[in-house]
């Protein structure tokens, strides 16, 4: 875990391209608008600095909003760039791997890879056989049980699919259900959805 987690989750919800930017390749900016906001005093190379800072200034967040509105189109364009280099870094990593003549290191994710999507596949199946017997064959009274079963496994197995993907080089994201509203109206849960879809609703 970055030793800046703890700055990058306090502001991220305020200042997310910001939030993005600390502590990472194209960090100076964000440092600079740090700086303007708590102070010469407080050294922004500091992690813990900069977030005991922030906790103790209530108004913070809100004037490190206002200055990623006013840079960000400069913001984007270094997220965009901070992406690039971690994207250059994990490919030469990829490189190494492949080039070195320990099959062990050489085979190593190539074997991880297949293995997840083995997983995942038999997961999916799983899921989907569940769901269609919770619909088709399971009694009534038991329905509703099977269904909330399958949605406690999968949220079960969603942090453990994440982690095993991210060791790949593969990131997940999920945008939060308050984002996924449109027009005031929420979208349905996974699980209602595929149930209609069964159904033919």
């Amino acid at each position: 875990m970055s030793i800046w987690s703890g700055v990058k989750n306090f502001i991220g919800g305020a200042a997310p391209l910001i939030g993005t930017l600390v502590g990472g390749p194209a960090g100076t900016l964000a440092g600079g608008l740090l700086s303007q906001v708590l102070g010469d005093d407080v050294d922004v190379s500091d992690p813990q600095a900069v977030e005991q800072a922030l906790r103790a200034d209530p108004a913070a967040l809100a004037k490190l909003k206002t200055l990623e509105e006013e840079n960000r189109g400069q913001l984007e364009r270094l997220a965009i760039q901070a992406d690039t280099i971690a994207l250059q870094e994990l490919h030469k990593s990829y490189r190494l791997e492949l080039q070195s003549q320990d099959k062990f290191v050489r085979w190593w994710r190539p074997f991880y890879g297949w293995a997840c999507g083995v997983g995942i596949f038999m997961l999916f199946f799983a899921v989907t056989f569940c769901l269609i017997y919770a619909v088709v064959w399971a009694p009534p009274d038991q329905a509703g049980f099977i269904m909330a079963s399958v949605g406690q496994a999968i949220s079960a197995v969603t942090t453990l699919t994440g982690v095993a993907l991210t060791v790949l080089g593969i990131n997940i994201t999920k945008r939060s259900s308050d984002k996924a509203v449109k027009a005031g109206s929420a979208s349905p849960g996974i699980l209602e959805g595929i149930t209609q879809l069964i159904r033919g609703k």
